[in-house]
């Protein structure tokens, strides 16, 4: 989905801000893009949405769930991207998380999706509450080291995947990582190369007491082409996410 917002109507001076707290701590936010009420019509409706379509997926549901549609509609979530990405946005994946992630410490490179050289970023948008017990986990600054700098500096083991991300073995060495707690309603946004994990994981917290919802976006700027390998799911679904990711929207006027 190839999306032309104007830029959003955010001031110079926040844009500004966006950019320095991403290129020096290589994550942007909390920022407040939902009313609490409206994140909490938008939990209840997609949860009625997901039981009844019958598929068990939560990647790229926003393809066949309208409430996850209009959401990525939303313009509201774009400035900060826009002020990194530039004007034309390539949303190509997004992800529900319907309890505890727990994921591992991790990078979001994607860099072999991707047909030659492409920008990205990734917004985790919180539907519910992600308390300092239960949220992200980041390394801020970590977006600037290559993956053997992350293994000497916070003592983890990098373990290159398939698409092209870096997950890692071990725990970062305490002192670097800070929470990112999110009210319902807001978002943060990760460079490519940011150290994070959930807290669930870090932390080994009991998942059905720490039940959380939050989108994922994947984002690149303009004239990124992906590879057919990005997307995963069945035939009937992969057709229908590839037809809209590659059909670009006319910007607007």
């Amino acid at each position: 989905m190839l999306r032309s917002t104007g830029g959003g109507t955010a001031t110079a001076g926040r844009r500004a801000g966006w950019r320095r707290d991403w290129e020096r701590r290589g994550l942007v936010g909390p920022i407040g893009v939902l009313t609490r009420e409206d994140a909490a019509r938008i939990g209840r409706v997609f949860r009625e949405q997901y039981a009844r379509s019958g598929i068990a997926a939560t990647r790229n549901r926003h393809v066949d769930l309208p409430v996850l549609a209009d959401l990525c509609s939303n313009p509201a979530l774009w400035p900060p991207a826009h002020a990194i990405l530039g004007d034309a946005l390539l949303l190509w994946r997004t992800n529900m998380f319907l309890g505890n992630p727990r994921l591992p410490w991790h990078e979001d490179r994607h860099a072999r999706l991707f047909a030659g050289e492409a920008f990205s970023l990734s917004m985790l948008l919180a539907i519910e509450d992600s308390p300092p017990e239960n949220c992200t986990l980041a390394v801020p600054g970590s977006h600037g080291l290559t993956p053997e700098e992350k293994e000497d500096r916070y003592g983890i083991t990098a373990m290159p995947q398939a698409g092209g991300n870096v997950r890692y073995a071990g725990d970062v060495a305490a002192g670097f990582s800070e929470p990112q707690p999110l009210r319902a309603g807001e978002m943060v946004l990760f460079h490519p190369g940011l150290l994070h994990a959930s807290s669930g994981f870090v932390n080994g917290g009991d998942p059905a007491a720490t039940e959380r919802m939050s989108i994922s976006l994947r984002v690149a700027g303009s004239g990124a082409e992906l590879r057919d390998e990005a997307f995963p799911e069945p035939r009937e679904d992969r057709d229908l996410v590839l037809r809209l990711v590659r059909r670009p929207s006319a910007p607007e006027a």
